[in-house]
């Protein structure tokens, strides 16, 4: 019987590879997939004939100021809009080609989309994985809460991801699968040029440089420091920026999105990562592998219901007003929103039954992430592609969510989703075939879900 990559008793195994071409073939496959997907939902829903979804109309104002007045020290950088200028900066490039009505700028984000799924696939098979399994995981990789949705709009997740996608495989290629092959010097350049595109798009991609830092300290210990200097480097490239607006984001928007410190965040992601980290539970109780570090799945939980008891987020809670460019009014929008806010609400709107529902659900989130702590230092080798690759999803994930206990500003499910990008590959490892479908059905669902809302 033939076994698929990943669920042989060891992560190490030696495993045989077919040939080349075959890999390229199954490579394309794959692509072929994303691409017929991301325009399929692009022809094939109402979004051609929207004049505007969500925040569109915001984010289209900077871009229109590049492409039709030229770019200047004043349309590039003193726009009011909480992106980074070089969200901005790529639409526009494209704009100049393509066009930049809306549709035009939507489809620059299906580009994106269907370019994030390149160096995914590439880490794919870095990590061993082949043949059909690649068209599976190109399927988990459009799946991925509000991916494909977000993949359709003029939004910045989908070109975050690209790029995120880009500097995740670049550290991979740079960090080696040992200290032998490891590129010392242009490993961190490069991983330091494309953090600075990422921290100039949105603040979150401190979580990716949290992550190359921790993995590189675990293996290289003092002779990490290229790697720490490369993300210090690129931190430092956002000061002047920092400086210009005044803080974190432009003048009109930081009384919404400040610094501060709470913990509400923190249990809200924890209980919103639910969908992508429930699998791991699986293994991290019932696997022989890990059961040495099983103890991590009940810390997990126990600090995902300290979290819930003590600081509960309210869904029902709104931002302070503020005022939008071109506007007179003031305008609120939730603190909490998304896929567990939008459950919550629904179901179990207040009440002790609401109020179980988070203590809940903070719980389950803990300790499926505590089972993903397991299973990465059980299953996995820092030696090896796929323990860099689990490693990096776990630092990523949890880097991010501590991220937010430090800021004041709303708190949004889809966040996970730009954290997560590694998961789809994790998945094809880390679960039987059966817990696999199981999951892939219940990602249909939440795309079903977003997309009838969101686009039909």
């Amino acid at each position: 019987m033939r076994r698929r990559p990943g669920n042989t008793a060891s992560e190490n195994q030696p495993r045989l590879e077919p040939a080349r071409s075959t890999t390229a073939g199954w490579f394309a496959t794959a692509m072929l997939l994303v691409i017929f997907a991301g325009l399929g939902l692009r022809y094939g829903t109402n979004i051609l004939d929207q004049s505007n979804v969500r925040d569109e109309y915001l984010m289209k104002v900077p871009i229109d100021d590049i492409v039709e007045k030229g770019w200047s020290f004043d349309t590039t950088l003193n726009y009011q809009e909480v992106k980074g200028p070089t969200f901005f900066w790529s639409y526009a490039l494209a704009a100049q080609v393509i066009g930049n009505e809306i549709n035009d700028l939507r489809m620059i984000t299906v580009l994106f989309l269907i370019g994030g799924a390149v160096p995914l696939l590439m880490i794919m098979v870095r990590c061993g994985v082949r043949g059909p399994w690649l068209v599976v995981g190109a399927m988990l990789y459009m799946l991925l809460p509000y991916n494909a949705l977000v993949g359709q709009m003029l939004m910045s997740e989908p070109s975050f991801v690209f790029f995120a996608m880009w500097l995740m495989w670049t550290f991979l290629w740079g960090f080696g699968d040992n200290i032998q092959t490891e590129r010392r010097v242009c490993g961190p350049v490069l991983f330091a040029v494309m953090l600075l595109i990422l921290l100039h798009h949105r603040p979150h991609a401190v979580a990716f440089a949290g992550a190359a830092t921790l993995i590189s300290w675990e293996r290289d210990g003092i002779r990490s420091w290229p790697w720490w200097l490369a993300c210090f480097a690129a931190g430092l490239s956002r000061l002047p920026l920092w400086v210009h607006w005044g803080g974190l984001v432009t003048s009109d928007y930081q009384s919404v999105f400040t610094l501060g410190f709470r913990l509400e965040p923190a249990t809200y992601l924890i209980a919103a990562a639910l969908p992508l980290t429930w699998l791991f539970l699986w293994r991290g109780l019932l696997d022989p592998v890990n059961a040495a570090r099983r103890w991590w799945v009940y810390i997990g939980g126990a600090v995902g219901c300290t979290l819930g008891l003590f600081f509960r987020p309210d869904v029902n809670l709104m931002s302070p007003p503020y005022v939008l460019p071109g506007y007179t009014e003031p305008t609120q929008q939730q603190m909490f929103a998304g896929i567990v806010t939008t459950t919550l609400r629904t179901l179990v709107p207040t009440g002790a039954a609401h109020t179980l529902a988070i203590i809940t659900l903070a719980t389950v989130g803990g300790a499926a992430i505590g089972a993903m702590l397991a299973m990465t230092w059980g299953r996995s080798m820092i030696n090896d592609a796929r323990g860099v690759v689990m490693r990096a999803s776990f630092w990523t994930l949890l880097v991010g969510i501590g991220l937010f206990t430090l800021t004041g500003g709303p708190v949004y499910d889809r966040y996970l989703q730009i954290w997560a990008i590694l998961l789809p590959a994790i998945w094809l490892w880390s679960a039987p075939r059966w817990l696999l479908i199981v999951h892939g059905l219940l990602l249909t669902a939440i795309a079903a879900r977003l997309l009838t809302e969101w686009l039909l």
